[in-house]
């Protein structure tokens, strides 16, 4: 290719650091890291919170990027109408083309585990609120740090006889989060089915059921399916599935 291929990132270093290197490793271009500065839009962000990633698109210096951050519509749209090729890489939320955690059958083999470990009142969140789970509770989480902590405080007050004694959580900072507040107030958090991280998985004060995500798998789909987009081997809106696998 005569221009370089370079990599939009957002703040996440472990994933930036990996992505980094497979890029690099695998296509063999010249590779850039963009990092989200300090502009209001959230959750879903705008090119313009990237220093350096708008001139670079001006000077025709991006092939294609991996998105670790959502990214408004029109800005896919913008990209793409100037040749340039994304990919997104998330958790699922049934958005743009790209490689996603799948979240969905997470939850399913969380909510099994839970029930096998002879929970009673499930909940979950409302991440997969378009996926019905009867008999399941769904509690109300917006992700980040105050979530987190909205979440705890929202299931420490509902009345003891309610309170879920099983929870599938998709975030594993949620999961210490609730842990946490839970021991402060000297009750017995939950039996939490979380999401983790492989190549760092942070500390849970309880015991909890791990279904662990590689990061480097994620990032060698991400580049490997970016390849294949710009060399045109697989469609516009491609996606791909990576599960998660418990941890014994």
């Amino acid at each position: 290719m005569s221009r370089p291929f370079r990599a939009l990132f957002t703040l996440h270093s472990f994933t930036f650091t990996l992505l980094f290197r497979l890029s690099v490793a695998a296509l063999g271009w010249a590779a850039a890291s963009y990092i989200r500065g300090s502009a209001p839009h959230w959750p879903n962000h705008l090119l313009a919170d990237f220093p350096g990633l708008p001139i670079d698109l001006s000077e025709e210096r991006l092939d294609g990027f991996i998105a670790l951050t959502p990214l408004v519509g029109s800005e896919w749209r913008r990209l793409a109408a100037r040749g340039v090729v994304g990919c997104r890489l998330d958790t699922w939320n049934g958005g743009q083309q790209g490689v996603y955690i799948d979240v969905p059958r997470f939850e399913e083999e969380a909510l099994a585990a839970l029930r096998a470990a002879g929970c009673k009142r499930l909940a979950r969140t409302n991440a997969l609120k378009e996926v019905k789970r009867p008999g399941v509770l769904t509690v109300p989480f917006t992700p980040g740090p105050d979530g987190s902590r909205e979440l705890a405080r929202s299931l420490l007050a509902m009345p003891l006889h309610k309170v879920p004694d099983g929870l599938a959580l998709a975030d594993d900072y949620a999961a210490a989060a609730v842990i946490s507040h839970f021991l402060a107030a000297g009750r017995q958090p939950p039996q939490i089915a979380v999401l983790t991280n492989r190549q760092l998985p942070i500390h849970f004060e309880h015991p909890v059921l791990a279904f662990e995500v590689d990061i480097e798998e994620l990032a060698g789909r991400a580049v490997a399916v970016l390849q294949r987009r710009i060399l045109g081997d697989i469609a516009s809106g491609h996606i791909e599935l990576v599960a998660a696998q418990r941890v014994m």
